[in-house]
């Protein structure tokens, strides 16, 4: 699904950026829960969740951005 002018957004604020992503391309949104560790991974990877038997991977925009923590 692509996104059109009409479309809503989700905005978030990382530092200085924000960072938007039309509301139509977001399936779930998901209360935060601690991910497991996965080693050998991306360091953006903060690791995995059990969603309901499937396994989902927890990313990080401000780690995958170069930006740093406040």
């Amino acid at each position: 699904m692509a996104a059109t002018a009409g479309s809503n957004y989700l905005i978030c604020h990382l530092g200085e950026c924000q960072i938007g992503m039309a509301v139509g391309l977001i399936d779930r949104v998901i209360r935060a829960v601690e991910a497991t560790h996965l080693e050998g991974v991306p360091e953006s990877v903060l690791g995995v969740i059990n969603y309901h038997g499937v396994l989902l991977p927890v990313l990080s925009a401000r780690r995958r951005m170069g930006i740093p923590q406040p």
